[in-house]
């Protein structure tokens, strides 16, 4: 009976699809099934045979039961399960919320729906009904129906009251197989398998959220699958906020203009005794040292390139290998020949500067003896602009950080703070610290 109605109902839907001016066959799907399966459950007496039934339904209205509500003797015993049901039954509400108003292309107010959901209840409580949700199988059975508007509710409950009132009797013969082949009809259409498609592809780690959720309600209830989602949701965003990126930025050739070294290597350059480090996200107490630690991997790892370099002699700078005792015509023919053959779009390895380099070109003695062209970290800049806030906790770390540059002589400086993180820098002291010429 159960799988006759369900192949009954697919064909019906697919009818209504397929033949759109024929919709009205897909709506009236599951009130023909249930007609249908009545009258034949009662002519052949199935009931008896066997076949599970819905049986006697009480008829009218639950009585009223706002009265002795007050005094709350049992508040103790009642808030904890409250609670947990008003989070499970928001959480099933907003979730099929959201994947109709996705398929139909409506906005949705999640604290219009919580409003609503809330008188819902109190208006239910009178009447000693069950806690009031969006329910998912009735939603889906009613989306499926083809409802257009909340009209659609009105409608529903005006005749789910006079079949409580008047036909509790016609509904006695109902097989309980085909109210599950109704619900199993209407819900399939929700399971968005596309977007397990789409989470695999795109983020890995979301689709296993996704997976935990889907099997943690399956077989273990839904109070522990949204459990487990909340959780696991709630480490993904500690991991992110403990754990920022943060890369190390050169200009781009030709321009003003300071992108990622790693994401642009072809196309950016980068200054010797320079480091530029920009963090991509608020700066407080979870992530502060693993940005400190960060910015002390960019200047070893910076420091560790020079050091080869240095032995080479200051034509390692560019690839060009001179030799102290040539005299400065061959030098300039060298870096003249270079230059000629030079592609303007060189890695970044190959595209450096000396600090000198900014300012005026240097001379020959300049270029071999100059300590402006040693392989020395001299500056250290921490791009600020996406940072939008900072607490106490990473403001103490700034500091120990600029007095532990300042020890290795080296010069810390904060690019491009917002206007909240300035007023923290000048609360803290900390600006005269770093130094007021060394925040632009």
């Amino acid at each position: 009976m159960g799988g006759s109605s369900l192949v009954v109902l697919v064909v019906l839907k697919y009818l209504g699809r397929r033949y759109p001016n024929k919709e009205w066959i897909r709506a009236t799907g599951p009130l023909f099934v249930s007609s249908l399966s009545i009258l034949v459950t009662y002519l052949g007496d199935l009931s008896d045979k066997g076949l599970p039934i819905v049986g006697t339904i009480p008829r009218g209205f639950p009585s009223c039961t706002a009265k002795p509500w007050f005094p709350l003797t049992h508040f103790g015993d009642l808030i904890g399960p409250a609670l947990g049901i008003a989070v499970v039954g928001f959480m099933e509400s907003i979730a099929v919320a959201k994947q109709l108003a996705s398929r139909h292309k409506y906005d949705l107010d999640s604290s219009t729906e919580l409003i609503g959901l809330g008188m819902a209840n109190l208006a239910g409580a009178i009447f000693q009904s069950y806690p009031v949700t969006g329910s998912l199988s009735r939603s889906a059975v009613n989306d499926d129906a083809g409802a257009k508007s909340r009209v659609s509710g009105i409608v529903t409950a005006t005749l789910v009251g006079l079949v409580l009132l008047f036909l509790t009797s016609v509904f006695f013969y109902m097989p309980l197989s085909v109210l599950a082949a109704i619900v199993i009809s209407g819900v399939s259409a929700l399971f968005d398998y596309g977007e397990a498609i789409y989470l695999w592809s795109v983020h890995k780690f979301d689709f296993f959220v996704w997976c935990a959720a889907f099997l943690g309600t399956m077989f273990l209830g839904v109070e522990i699958g949204l459990a487990i989602a909340v959780v696991l949701s709630l480490g993904i965003v500690l991991f992110e906020s403990a754990y920022p990126h943060t890369a190390v930025l050169g200009r781009l050739l030709g321009t003003s203009t300071y992108r990622s070294v790693q994401q642009y290597p072809d196309v950016t350059e980068r200054y010797d005794g320079i480091v530029i480090v920009r963090v991509d996200a608020p700066l407080f107490f979870a992530n502060a040292q693993h940005v400190r630690e960060k910015m002390w991997e960019y200047v070893d790892k910076e420091e560790e390139r020079f050091h080869p370099q240095q032995q080479r002699g200051a034509g390692g700078a560019t690839g060009l290998n001179v030799d102290a005792s040539s005299t400065e015509r061959e030098h300039e023919e060298k870096i003249d020949d270079f230059e000629d053959n030079q592609d303007p779009l060189v890695p970044v390895q190959g595209r450096r500067r000396c600090r000198s380099d900014i300012t005026t070109q240097p001379s020959f003695s300049d270029a071999t003896n100059s300590s402006d062209c040693e392989r020395k970290i001299q500056f250290i800049i921490l791009d600020l602009s996406p940072v939008a806030r900072i607490d106490t906790t990473a403001l103490h770390i700034l500091s120990d950080m600029n007095d532990s540059f300042i020890a290795r002589d080296v010069t810390m400086c904060l690019s491009n703070p917002t206007k909240i993180v300035m007023q923290r820098l000048i609360a803290s002291g900390l600006d005269k610290d770093i130094g007021r010429g060394n925040i632009f």
